[in-house]
């Protein structure tokens, strides 16, 4: 568990704007419904 919450820090920390903004409009598009 340690190390799947560590792996999916390291992706969020190395996440790329184009990656930030896609979550954003995901996350947007979701609570629009």
């Amino acid at each position: 568990v340690t190390l799947l919450k560590f792996t999916g820090y390291k992706i969020l920390r190395n996440i790329s704007d184009t990656g930030k903004a896609f979550l954003i409009i995901l996350i947007t598009d979701i609570f629009l419904g």
